[in-house]
Parts: structure tokens; C-alpha cells; sequence
């Protein structure tokens, strides 16, 4: 009788299955029929047209958790899960508009995996091949089963897609990859930091200093440096990032004001509302579009959402 024993097939580290839009698709399908609600696991695999025993449907389970659409929870008759607070933002805003997108990069990069080449590669990727070589070979957290690696880098590919973050083999802009030589005073720029553009819409360039390594825009009080900058004529949707941890010369353009003695810009309209913690202010232009009015109702009800949720006030059933 032979003792022989075949070797274990090698796992990969934890990935999603399928790309953020085969899930948010499912996590908004769920949040049409249940809203908010704890649904048992048998009901969430019919919701998906699936049976619970399914491997494709616990695939679907694990990517919704690992991109933040989906929360669990055990109870005495089984597994639960509902759809996390960033499913319920998407749903309240418009295919494509700037709040939606953002929640779509957000959701792109919570899974460990994703972030980490994000940070590996400074938001710029190398070929398949080298992407390939790297999970495969170099990974020090553990490396990928070359069966699987395929797979999961179209799934990779597919996901940045969705989120927006830039064409095919690029997330966003690489950091001084732009010509800085011709940034002077009047230039529109993108400050990239990690591969993530931090201005939305582009800034105004206000002057350079004498050795040219530093630019003075807008609204910033500190010089930027001409490495990070890349001139722009239009503006992608971005997500803030902490400022640069160098120190830069200080802006002598920089007149700092605070946020109720601004002056509205011209044609647009204010409202004030004055709590016990204090005033509330909103302005916005007063010749919205259509679009725009429906975006800016999407917002306010994230706003209103979050307040309540810091307030300790449960969300209402629904009418």
C-alpha cells in the first residue's frame, strides 16, 4: 500500500472573486427588497438568485464583506448580513456622479489586497507581468497559487475600471510625472500624493519661489512641491489625503479666513441655521442644473444620516 501523499494545493491570500461591480450590484439588490434590515443567509441567496451551498454565492458573500458593502452578524438561528453604510451612500446618489464615484474608490481599496499594490506601486501599475511575478514569487505576506493569479489580476483590472481611478495599467496620476517646467503663475495643477489627486476642481497657481522647487497655489499656506504638481486643464474626482509630512516654504499669498466670514460667491444662494452647539451654513450656486440639484439632495441625505448616526438616533423605518 503506498504511503505517498500528494502535496497540498497552494492557497492564495484572501482576494474578491468578483470585480466592485458584479458586487454592488448584488449589495444594491439586496438594499431594494431589504433595506437596512438583518436578512437570514437562506433569504439572501434567493434575493441573489442563488442557493446558499453555492460556492459562487459564498464568493459573492466574501467580496461584498472585503469591499465594505456587506456587514455579518451570528444570532442563535444562523447567519445574518445587511447592507453596511457605504451601500446605503451609494444608493442615494446618480450612476457617475462625483458621490457615487467616490464611494466606488472607497469600496476599491478595502480590500487588503487592492490597497497594497495601490500602495506598492504609488498609483501607477506595471505590466501584468511584473504584477505577475510579484504576487507569485515576491509577496512577502504570502504568495498567490499561479493557477489563480490570472484571475484575480482581470479582476484587479476590472475593479479600478469601475471605480474611475484611471485608464487600464494606471490608478490615478504617478507622483512628478507631469512637466513641471511649465507650471508658472496663472497654471491650473493637480497635486498628486500616492498616485490620488488632492484638488477638485484644479487650483490656481499664485507664484513660484526663487530656486523653482516650490509652487504657491491657492488656498494652501505652504509652498507644494513642483515634483508633486502636474499642470491640468480639468480636474478628476479625488479623495483628500494629509498633507505632505516635508516642510515647504510658507506661502506669502496665503490669507487665511474663517468659514462664516466668507463672502458668498456672486449668484448664489445661503441659508443659516442657528442650533445650541452652533450655526449651521450651507451656500450653494444659485443656477443649479437639474443634475445637480439631484446630487446635492443625495448629499444632504448622507449628511443628514451620518448626523443622526453620531447622535445615537436609530434610522427610521422605512414609509
Amino acid at each position: 500500500m503506498s504511503t505517498e501523499h500528494k502535496p497540498k494545493k497552494k492557497r492564495s491570500p484572501a482576494y474578491p472573486g468578483y470585480s466592485l461591480d458584479q458586487v454592488v450590484e448584488k449589495a444594491l439588490r439586496l438594499y431594494e427588497i431589504e433595506n437596512e434590515h438583518w436578512t437570514p443567509l437562506e433569504a439572501l441567496a434567493e434575493h441573489w438568485g442563488q442557493k446558499p451551498t453555492n460556492s459562487s454565492f459564498q464568493m459573492y458573500l466574501s467580496a461584498a464583506k472585503q469591499y465594505g458593502l456587506l456587514e455579518e452578524q451570528t444570532v442563535a438561528t444562523g447567519r445574518q448580513f445587511r447592507i453596511a453604510p457605504l451601500t446605503a451612500d451609494l444608493a442615494l446618489f446618480p450612476k457617475d456622479s462625483p458621490g457615487a464615484i467616490d464611494r466606488l474608490q472607497t469600496a476599491a481599496l478595502k480590500p487588503r489586497i487592492n490597497k497594497e499594490i495601490w500602495e506598492k506601486y504609488g498609483g501607477t501599475l506595471p505590466s501584468d507581468q511584473t504584477l505577475k511575478v510579484y504576487l507569485v514569487r515576491e509577496r512577502p505576506e504570502g504568495t498567490f497559487n499561479p493557477s489563480q493569479v490570472d484571475g484575480f489580476i482581470s479582476t484587479f483590472h476590472k475593479t479600478i475600471e469601475v471605480a474611475k481611478f484611471g485608464h487600464r495599467g494606471t490608478i490615478g496620476k504617478k507622483e512628478g510625472n507631469g512637466d513641471q517646467s511649465a507650471i508658472t503663475t496663472g497654471s491650473l495643477v493637480q497635486w498628486t500624493l500616492q498616485g490620488v489627486g488632492q484638488f477638485s476642481p484644479p487650483r490656481k497657481v499664485l507664484g513660484v519661489s526663487q530656486d523653482g522647487k516650490y509652487a504657491f497655489v491657492e488656498g494652501m499656506e505652504c509652498g507644494l512641491p513642483m515634483t508633486e504638481l502636474t499642470e491640468q486643464v480639468c480636474s478628476p474626482t479625488t479623495t483628500m489625503l494629509p498633507a505632505t509630512t516635508t516642510s515647504p516654504p510658507t506661502s506669502p499669498f496665503f490669507k487665511p479666513q474663517r468659514a462664516e466670514e466668507e463672502s458668498p460667491p456672486a449668484d448664489s444662494a445661503k441659508e443659516r441655521l442657528t442650533l445650541d452647539e452652533g450655526p449651521v451654513v450651507l451656500t450653494w450656486p444659485a443656477n443649479l442644473s437639474q443634475e445637480s440639484v439631484y446630487d446635492l439632495e443625495g448629499w444632504l441625505k448622507v449628511v443628514v444620516r451620518r448626523a443622526r448616526r453620531k447622535a445615537g438616533i436609530k434610522d427610521e423605518e422605512p414609509r
